[in-house]
């Protein structure tokens, strides 16, 4: 969990099509209000990222997952992701619903992940013409993960009217 509104709908997916879900929040970490962890997470570097690894060490040795799925990894540089695969065997996947292959996105904390892909098991791309990026980059298996509907999360608020509601059509 590094968003809690994409993270949590995505496990609360899987939990109701019968998975048995686990979930390892470092959120905490991500959006600390100290200025050294902010630097450090948009650096790529420093002493959190250690404590980032373990605690996802921590959660997979304790629940024992046949899948670690990550959500946007781009706290996760590859050495981050053989010392989490090393504390214990599973299919590592990943999913990230923007392009980690646009032009947009140069930073160091998406050259991370572009360097990560060959760690991972399978990579869900959220657009076509990612499937051959992604097995270029390395990736071994890659699969289409299209835009999803959400019905705990995606619905008129209460108190709109049905005129409302329609006028959004």
């Amino acid at each position: 969990f590094g968003s809690a509104q994409r993270d949590a709908a995505i496990a609360e997916g899987f939990r109701r099509a019968g998975c048995e879900v686990a979930e390892c929040d470092y959120g905490d970490l991500l959006f600390s209000g100290r200025f050294t962890s902010r630097v450090q997470f948009r650096l790529t570097l420093g002493p959190i990222f250690s404590e980032l690894t373990e605690r996802v060490i921590a959660a997979v040795k304790s629940f024992k997952p046949d899948v670690v799925f990550f959500r946007r990894p781009l706290e996760f540089s590859a050495k981050m992701i053989r010392a989490i695969r090393a504390a214990h065997p599973a299919i590592f996947a990943s999913f990230n619903n923007d392009d980690p292959f646009s032009e947009a996105y140069r930073d160091i904390r998406w050259k991370t992940l572009r360097r990560a892909i060959p760690e991972f098991d399978l990579h869900f791309a959220f657009r076509e013409r990612n499937i051959e990026q992604f097995k270029k980059a390395g990736a071994r298996n890659v699969a289409l993960w299209e835009p999803f509907y959400t019905p705990w999360l995606h619905f008129p608020p209460p108190s709109m009217s049905s005129a409302q509601r329609n006028s959004f059509h």
